[in-house]
């Protein structure tokens, strides 16, 4: 045991240790990276279990404290070797000590001559300071071990190192950091701001955003190279003995393994690589469309032409708009009770504001397209959609129009608002992005519930209502068809996202920070890993529907982080779905009951409940419903009475309350993804913390 321990570290030959260990800081890193890059392509969710990490930081701790074991071992003798080494130790420390003196003495004449602290005096050229520190260190190193070592060896080699590390520093904080003015304003210090200023001004010499990233990568790994084999050189001197006698078998043993995981990774990501544009083919195929970005852009402006201007008016009365939306709007609960005074004040509000007017004008035709660009060097996952936000606003609006209408029986003001909504969607169901889909189902929501309560008036046409069951019905096809448009649309913004994470690093999408492209013979394994991941879209989105997603997608790191939400988005196409039949259903009973005069006891051939399978429920008479109310704050019997709540009526002195009330009525309602039976009713968040949830979807008309 005690001569294998001696063996392991080295005993009695240090200089072989100590470049053993220098093999190490070197091989062990690409190890770990290797091993890392391999668990993400086997399964990325196992790093979310934690073990892989220890695993690796057990392994990373543990080859540290050994070389630093047989570092220490090196120094040691290094120091017995130099004559008068603690009188040459002194002599530094003198020198230093005079540095720090001078330095100190400099800042007081500038803090009385400025009139800055002392502190803020220090911190100013301290950047300056370390740096001389170290070019003062490095001298100082050649001058401590001139008996044993060549200074010049010495210095090279310390530059070497230093160069071949800030080369590599400033690489990993470019993949880190987006370079946009005050991107690393978070490194405040003067340490922090310095590195910012050289690491910005070495992006901009290189072109690490372009091609020049492959040279200074190649840079950085030359003096790499040459750092260890001057170190290995100093080493064979301490030794007294050829440099060739330090690549023993551990030492070849090491590179060997480099030089394996290098070729294997190599070999695995051309294939890879090879296997992503077969998998881009099948895409192709599937879709019938080029993965690209230029027919994304065809498809959405089909011919048509931007207009920009257009929706910056837009804006710009939206935000007119938001000025007085405050006064009476309540988004929480759009269909609350309110106090009679209350009501007729918003009221008042809205019809007397002129920017409402204004934007149902501009939505009263067809809507034209925005201005985006689409193309390879952009990245479509971060293009600014501000009309998806403008529109479903729009839509709110129409429905306090519609409300309002419905209070004066204005029967032809109701169906204009329905039909501007309609406008709305048919624009968006042109998009492909995957929150246009959303905001289109919640708009069309919107409308649904905006057309039960018109339905509910009784101030509709029989012939409108019938345009409405047509209506109804076509949206309700319109989910599915946009449904296979969008996926496509995800599945090429995925490419394109996966394309710009492989060729640039940094989120801003007209400066690149680092081109990742051009080190991929650098570090196979991080270019095998990016193949693996664009062949997944591939395996991923293969699909002709959200449904058909895996919940849990193992691999493919990145397609896991970008779509972990497509997975339930199935839910909502079949809620959807289901409020489609559940109005067009409560309509047909609208129709009878106009017809015969009374609404019927029982309904047959109610459409199928896209979550059960089996026809929706149908009910007349007793039906529980939640009704929020807009009441006044009672005051506090133990509040001053000057610092109670007054007899206005102020916001202030009101709030929500929900009470269940029971009322005659013929609802229509789906069953929802729970798959039970709650009677309609739907409560998400229940008061009695062990009440469960419950889902169901559901229509009625209250009958008067």
């Amino acid at each position: 045991m005690k001569h294998l321990l001696r063996k392991i570290f080295f005993w009695d030959e240090p200089t072989h240790g100590a470049f053993f260990g220098l093999t190490l800081l070197i091989t062990v890193p690409w190890l770990l990276f290797s091993l890392s890059c391999g668990i993400m392509i086997v399964d990325f969710t196992l790093l979310r279990t934690g073990y892989p990490q220890i695993l690796i930081f057990s392994i990373l701790l543990i080859a540290v404290l050994y070389v630093a074991v047989l570092f220490l071992k090196m120094l040691v003798v290094c120091i017995r070797m130099t004559p008068r080494f603690w009188r040459r130790l002194l002599v530094l420390l003198a020198v230093y000590a005079t540095i720090a003196l001078i330095y100190a003495a400099t800042m007081l004449l500038i803090t009385f001559g400025s009139g800055m602290t002392f502190f803020e005096a220090l911190a100013w050229p301290e950047i300056y300071l370390r740096w001389s520190i170290a070019l003062a260190g490095i001298l100082g190193i050649a001058y401590l071990f001139q008996p044993i070592a060549k200074p010049w060896k010495v210095l090279a080699s310390s530059i070497a190192w230093i160069g071949a590390l800030y080369v590599f520093l400033v690489i990993c904080v470019s993949a880190h950091e987006p370079f946009r003015p005050g991107s690393l304003r978070e490194l405040s210090s003067p340490a922090g701001l310095y590195l910012q200023l050289h690491v910005h001004a070495l992006h901009d010499f290189f072109d690490l955003g372009g091609n020049g990233c492959f040279w200074f990568a190649a840079l950085g790994t030359s003096l790499l190279a040459a750092a260890y084999l001057l170190s290995g050189n100093i080493l064979a001197d301490i030794g007294k003995h050829p440099t060739r006698q330090l690549f023993r078998r551990g030492v070849r043993i090491q590179w060997g393994v480099f030089a394996g995981i290098y070729v294997v990774a190599l070999i695995f990501a051309i294939i890879e690589t090879s296997n992503y544009r077969r998998a881009i083919q099948k895409l192709e195929t599937h879709f019938g469309r080029p993965m690209t970005e230029t027919e994304l852009g065809r498809q959405f402006y089909d011919g048509r032409k931007a207009n920009p201007v257009f929706w910056r008016d837009m804006e710009k009365v939206l935000e007119e708009y938001q000025k007085i939306l405050a006064e009476w709007e309540f988004e929480r609960h759009p269909y609350a009770m309110l106090p009679d005074d209350l009501y007729a004040k918003r009221k008042r509000a809205f019809l007397a504001s002129k920017e409402p007017i204004l934007l149902e004008s501009m939505v009263e035709a067809e809507l034209e397209p925005p201005e985006r660009k689409y193309a390879e060097d952009v990245l479509l996952v971060a293009t600014s959609n501000p009309e998806l936000s403008m529109l479903e606003k729009m839509s709110r609006m129409e429905r306090w129009h519609i409300l309002y209408a419905i209070d004066s029986g204005d029967f032809e003001a109701a169906a204009k608002a329905i039909a501007r909504m309609d406008n709305i969607c048919d624009f968006l169901q042109k998009d492909h992005y995957y929150i246009s889909y959303v905001v289109w189902m919640r708009i069309g929501n919107i409308r649904m519930e905006a057309l039960n309560k018109i339905l509910e008036s009784g101030i509709p046409t029989e012939k409108w209502l019938e345009e409405q069951l047509l209506i109804l019905t076509e949206l309700e096809a319109k989910v599915r068809l946009m449904e296979k448009q969008v996926l496509y649309g995800e599945a090429v913004c995925m490419l394109n996202s996966l394309h710009w994470l492989a060729h640039h690093a940094g989120n801003d999408t007209e400066r690149p920070s680092l081109r990742y492209y051009s080190l991929r013979f650098y570090f196979p394994q991080g270019w095998c890993l990016a193949a693996n991941n664009f062949k997944g879209v591939e395996k991923i989105f293969h699909v002709d529907e959200f449904a058909q997603f895996p919940d849990k997608a193992t691999g493919y790191p990145c397609i896991v982080m970008l779509c972990s939400g497509y997975y339930h988005m199935s839910r909502k196409i079949l809620g959807f779905t289901a409020s489609c039949r559940i109005l067009r259903g409560l309509v047909e009973v609208e129709l009878l009951k106009r017809r015969t005069g009374n609404y019927p006891e029982t309904m047959d051939n109610l459409p199928i409940d896209p979550f059960s399978g089996q026809p929706l429920k149908y009910r007349k008479g007793p039906c529980k419903i939640n009704v929020h109310i807009y009441q006044k704050v009672r005051q506090d019997e133990d509040m001053p009475d000057d610092e109670g709540i007054d007899d206005q009526n102020t916001e202030d002195s009101y709030e929500f309350i929900e009470e269940e009330h029971t009322v005659e009525a013929v609802q229509i309602w789906s069953i929802g993804p729970d798959g039970i039976d709650d009677g309609g009713i739907l409560k998400k968040y229940p008061e009695d913390p062990g009440e469960k949830k419950k889902d169901d979807l559901r229509f009625l008309i209250q009958m008067k």
